[in-house]
């Protein structure tokens, strides 16, 4: 049997936590539950990560930058920002919203209302989105696709906080009809005639 390495072992217990976090909730978490998970020993989670607030907060920090980094690849792959919002509305229809990561990143998030640090983190990823978005905006401003009336940072952090909302609502609503929505982000976007 081949010994982890150390990275791979703070790999195991972070993604032992971050599962920990969807399946019992945030509160429940132990750094006993989360030895036996990962199959190390207790002592272990304390060497790495020196209590569990930490523990949580590298958790917290793996998972926003995993899930949040996928989708917006996918924008920022496509040809222009109404290609790249029409995958973004297709992952979110496909979404199952009883995966374990997603409700980790729900608990994650309602974490962050309570602790500064966590809070710090989400609001960086999401400036950074919001950025990353206007500035698609303002290329296709710029392209003549895009209309220049709209104010670029302005449209992106509606559209940002439209995709959270939807994607909160999906969670108790998992047959939503994104259409409507994905239309109405194309028409505010559109160049008027």
């Amino acid at each position: 049997m081949v010994k982890a390495s150390g990275e791979d072992m703070r790999t195991v217990i972070v993604r032992s936590t971050v599962e920990l976090i969807g399946e019992i909730g945030w509160s429940e978490i132990t750094t006993r539950k989360v030895a036996q998970r990962s199959g190390v020993n207790n002592a272990l989670i304390h060497y790495y990560f020196g209590s569990k607030e930490a523990l949580l907060r590298e958790a917290v920090l793996t998972l926003f930058g995993e899930e949040f980094e996928r989708p917006l690849s996918a924008i920022l792959a496509a040809d222009d920002i109404f290609t790249g919002l029409d995958e973004l509305f297709e992952a979110i229809g496909e979404l199952d919203m009883t995966q374990v990561r997603l409700v980790a990143l729900s608990e994650a998030m309602l974490q962050g209302v309570r602790d500064d640090v966590i809070r710090g983190w989400i609001q960086q990823v999401l400036d950074e989105t919001v950025d990353r978005l206007a500035a698609l905006i303002s290329a296709g401003q710029n392209a003549h696709r895009v209309r220049a009336d709209l104010d670029a940072a302005g449209a992106a952090l509606v559209i940002v906080g439209l995709i959270d909302a939807l994607v909160l609502y999906r969670f108790n609503h998992p047959t939503l009809d994104l259409e409507p929505s994905r239309r109405a982000v194309h028409t505010m976007l559109a160049p008027q005639e």
